[in-house]
Parts: C-alpha cells; sequence; structure tokens
C-alpha cells in the first residue's frame, strides 16, 4: 500500500463508521418520537447538550498533546495527564450540580432533577475519557478499533432507547440508553489500550514530570478551549436557554428540527470539504485557489437554493407523517431554522480556507459573533413568541455566517465578476419555483400527494443540473 492509499483509507474507514452509526440512530428516529414526548426528548436534549458542551474542554484540550510527543513515555504521561483533569473537573462541576446547577436550570420535576444530579457528572466523565481514549488510538492509527467503537454505540444506543421507550421509561430512559452505550464504546475503545499505554504512566507520575507537561503543552488550555468553547455554544446551548426559559417540550421540538434537519447536510458537508482541502490545498500551491473555489462554490450555492426552500415549504408536513402528528410543531421550527441550517452547510466546506489560508486568529472573531448572534436574541426577547426568537437567532446568525463566506471568497482572490451572475440566475429561479411550488403545495389539501409533488419536484431539479448543466461538475480551467 502506497503513502497516498494508506490515509485514504483511514479516513474511508473513519467516515464509513461515522456515517453508518449516523444512518442507525437517524433511521430508528420515527419510532423514538412516538415512544417519547417531546417533554422527554427536551430533557435528554438539554442533557445532552450540556454534556457535550462541557466534555468537550473536560480535559482542557490536552487530549490534543497526545500525538505530538515523539517519545512513547511522554505520549502515555499526558494521556495520564488529561484523564486526572478529566476527573477533577467533573468533581468540582459535581459540586456545582449537587448545590445548585440542576435546580436552577431544569423546570421538571424533582425525581427527575435527582436522577440528573448524578447523570450529568457521569456523563461529562465518560465523554471526556471517550475523547481521551479516541485520540490515542489516533495516535497509534488503530483506525479501525476506533470505527468499531463507533459502531458498538450505535448498536447499542438504538435497542436501548426502543426497549426502555416500550418500558415507558420516559426521559431517564433515554439518559440511561445514552450512558450504557456510551459505557460499551469506552469499553471497546480500552480493550488492549489501558495496560499497554496508560497504566504504565503511573510509574512517571511525580510533581515534577505533572508540572513539566503542563508547562509544555500550556498554550493547549490557554489558546484553544475558549476557541471551542466560541465554536461550539451556537450549537450546544440554545436547547438549554430554550428549555429553561419555555419548557422542556420547546427545547424537544427544537432538538428535533435541529438534529434531523442537520444530519444529512453535515455528512454531506464533511464530505464535500474533505475533497475541497485536498483540491485546494494543491490548487493554493499551483496559484488557481481562486478557480477551486469559484467551481466548489457554484456546485455548493447551486445546491442549497434549489434544496433549502423546498425542504422549507414541506418541513410541518413532512415532520407531521415521519415522527407524527404531535411533533408537528418540530417542523415548524425547522423552518425558521432553515436560513441558518443552509449558510451552515455552506461554511462547512469553505471553512477549510482558513486552515489553507492560516486565518485561525480571524476565524475565531466572526465565531464569536457568530454564538452572540444566536444566543443573544433566545436570551434577551423574554415576551417575544418563541417563533419570533427562532427566527430572530436564525436570521442573525446567518448574516453573520454570510459575511464569514464572503471575507473567505475574498480572502481566496475570487472576483465578483465570476459568481454574481450565475448566483443573482439561481435566485431568481429558484424563488419562482418556490413560489408556484407553495401555491400548489397551499391548494393541495392531501399531505401525502404534497411530499411525493416535494421529491418529484426536487429530483427533477437536480437531475437537469447534473445532467444539462456545469454546475455540478467541479471542472476548473488550467490556465
Amino acid at each position: 500500500m502506497t503513502s497516498i492509499q494508506k490515509p485514504l483509507k483511514s479516513v474511508l474507514i473513519i467516515t464509513s463508521a461515522s456515517a453508518i452509526s449516523q444512518a442507525i440512530l437517524f433511521l430508528i428516529s420515527p419510532f423514538i418520537t412516538r415512544l417519547y414526548t417531546p417533554g422527554d426528548l427536551g430533557i435528554y436534549t438539554m442533557y445532552t447538550s450540556l454534556v457535550g458542551f462541557l466534555s468537550m474542554v473536560s480535559a482542557l484540550h490536552l487530549e490534543l498533546a497526545i500525538p505530538l510527543p515523539e517519545s512513547r513515555d511522554e505520549a502515555c504521561l499526558v494521556s495520564l495527564i488529561a484523564y486526572l483533569v478529566v476527573c477533577m473537573i467533573v468533581l468540582f462541576m459535581s459540586g456545582l450540580t449537587w448545590a445548585h446547577f440542576s435546580v436552577s436550570l431544569y423546570k421538571a420535576k424533582s425525581d427527575i432533577v435527582s436522577f440528573l444530579r448524578i447523570f450529568m457528572p457521569l456523563g461529562i466523565l465518560i465523554a471526556g475519557f471517550t475523547i481521551i481514549s479516541s485520540t490515542i488510538h489516533i495516535r497509534n492509527q488503530n483506525f479501525t478499533l476506533l470505527s468499531q467503537a463507533r459502531l458498538v454505540y450505535a448498536f447499542s444506543f438504538a435497542p436501548l432507547q426502543l426497549i426502555l421507550g416500550f418500558l415507558h421509561c420516559g426521559a431517564i430512559g433515554l439518559i440511561i440508553s445514552s450512558l450504557i452505550a456510551r459505557c460499551l464504546e469506552l469499553g471497546s475503545l480500552w480493550r488492549k489500550q489501558f495496560f499497554h499505554f496508560i497504566y504504565p504512566a503511573f510509574n512517571m507520575l511525580g510533581k515534577h514530570n505533572i508540572f513539566l507537561v503542563l508547562s509544555k503543552y500550556r498554550n493547549f488550555p490557554l489558546a484553544t478551549v475558549p476557541a471551542s468553547l466560541a465554536n461550539s455554544a451556537a450549537s450546544y446551548l440554545p436547547p438549554v436557554i430554550l428549555g429553561y426559559l419555555h419548557g422542556t417540550s420547546i427545547a424537544g421540538y427544537y432538538g428535533l428540527a435541529f438534529r434531523v434537519l442537520q444530519l444529512p447536510f453535515s455528512l454531506l458537508g464533511s464530505s464535500l470539504s474533505k475533497v475541497f482541502f485536498a483540491h485546494a490545498s494543491e490548487a493554493h500551491r499551483k496559484g488557481r485557489l481562486d478557480q477551486i473555489t469559484v467551481s466548489f462554490l457554484r456546485a455548493n450555492f447551486t445546491f442549497s437554493i434549489y434544496t433549502f426552500p423546498f425542504l422549507a415549504i414541506v418541513c410541518p408536513d413532512l415532520f407531521d407523517i415521519v415522527f407524527g402528528q404531535k411533533w408537528r410543531m418540530a417542523g415548524i421550527y425547522a423552518q425558521y431554522l432553515m436560513p441558518l441550517l443552509c449558510l451552515t452547510f455552506l461554511n462547512t466546506t469553505f471553512s477549510m480556507l482558513v486552515s489553507i489560508l492560516g486565518l485561525q486568529k480571524k476565524e475565531l472573531i466572526f465565531n464569536l459573533f457568530f454564538a452572540l448572534s444566536v444566543i443573544i436574541p433566545l436570551i434577551t426577547t423574554f415576551s417575544f413568541a418563541i417563533q419570533i426568537k427562532l427566527l430572530l437567532a436564525s436570521i442573525a446568525g446567518s448574516l453573520v455566517l454570510l459575511a464569514k463566506l464572503v471575507w473567505l471568497i475574498v480572502c481566496a482572490c475570487v472576483r465578483k465578476e465570476y459568481i454574481l451572475p450565475w448566483m443573482f440566475y439561481d435566485i431568481v429561479i429558484s424563488v419562482t419555483i418556490s413560489i408556484l411550488f407553495y401555491c400548489l403545495s397551499s391548494l393541495m389539501k392531501n399531505t401525502l400527494f404534497i411530499l411525493l409533488l416535494f421529491c418529484f419536484t426536487l429530483l427533477s431539479l437536480h437531475c437537469y443540473i447534473f445532467f444539462c448543466t456545469s454546475a455540478y461538475s467541479l471542472e476548473t480551467s488550467e490556465n
């Protein structure tokens, strides 16, 4: 196997496992929404949001230093210190949780609150350990074992949710299912790792060695933790804020809408970003970065402008049929979030330009403004209806993401005369067809017919674009 084929195989293994595990959880969603109430899913969404947000920095990003040392002993020591940091932070969080945090955060029954007092610190501990253990496998290039662990999580979490749902366990059932699945995932990651990589580091523990490691890798806690919090705040905190201000059912609607729509587009955007990064890096060395950027921009923009408007029109009916009538409100929320999801999809690919052009510090400013633009409308507009809050947050976040996208395109030296004509043409055509589709669907009372019309329209448009235009060709001129 050549030096090029091996990394490609590793990427394929990890990507395939992630896609399969996400697909499994996505396919059981219609059953989950019929077994659990919006309030149940809301409590679970708030729990997973907080666990995800806090566990991401529970090791103070010392896990990012694990692949760096040439010495295996030093890497083992860094890993052990990262585990110890997670334990100390979780102990501190547990004190806050038991004292005040969970009571003030969750407007739920006392039994739910008492369960969360136990489960949230435990969830952060397991998630933090999993992140560290996954990084150790990345250092050792055990990508097959890493992908197996992800599949273990999906294949255990899915049936556990269904079983506990049939037993009417409610939100606690979802939380317990997640914890058991995470434990099984961590156990599969720790297989052959604990005694071969972690246990030897205990012999090297000492104040002097710990101080040397923390001093050498101090930039990870000091520099990357604030950036990570800013990057992820807009994704993790909105359901927590909505659940606190408006009740757990609202958080459940938001969580389902965001997760269902984000999943397919995030997988597609992630795949496109990997391809763009490979081609754009080479194009940048050859002085053709503007050409490859225009090519990918046209493909992404064309796909977005002919997909998201039509999806926004049918979202309530789509959620009604797929997830059940009680989840129609989640489809309405999805309509308000559609501009934000569209701009997020576009930015996923072209954020790779940040690494290619070395724009990390400037990107942090955009990410900070993006987090504030989404969160501030949710916490300041107390007297507004939830739909108005979501619309304001979506518009504000979309404007920041649009500004970031324009900034990245300008940094890639793309001239506006190369993109504005076909952008204007696609917008006019898309708006015209969307209005016609909306008028036609409004006249029809049959929900199933509307969804069939949606599928036919979307498929026809993209087939025409693929076979009759060059928008999806990703071709560049060789000047």
